[in-house]
């Protein structure tokens, strides 16, 4: 500990490359997970590939549409779960 003071510190520019490339792999790794995931689910309910592929690349508003929906949905349980905690909290 005594030495601390005589190891060199990394510069802002550094510590910013740093973070820019761990937050990079972590998106990475995100990725990685959701696509394993899509494809593990796909497999399981026996989708034909092409049809998964055909999804992905055209579908676009089909799966934007059935994303907000789902969105949507969270949202009002999670809006439900607060409420129902709020009313225990009370009693």
């Amino acid at each position: 500990m005594s030495n601390d003071y005589l190891k060199r510190q990394p510069s802002k520019s550094e510590k910013m490359i740093y973070d820019l490339f761990m937050h990079q792999q972590d998106l990475a790794r995100s990725l990685w997970t959701t696509t394993s995931f899509v494809t593990a689910l796909a497999y399981l309910l026996k989708i034909e590939p092409e049809k998964v592929a055909q999804a992905l690349a055209n579908d676009h508003e089909k799966i934007k549409d059935y994303s907000d929906k789902v969105n949507a949905e969270i949202q009002k349980l999670e809006a439900a779960k607060k409420t129902d905690a709020g009313k225990e909290a009370s009693k």
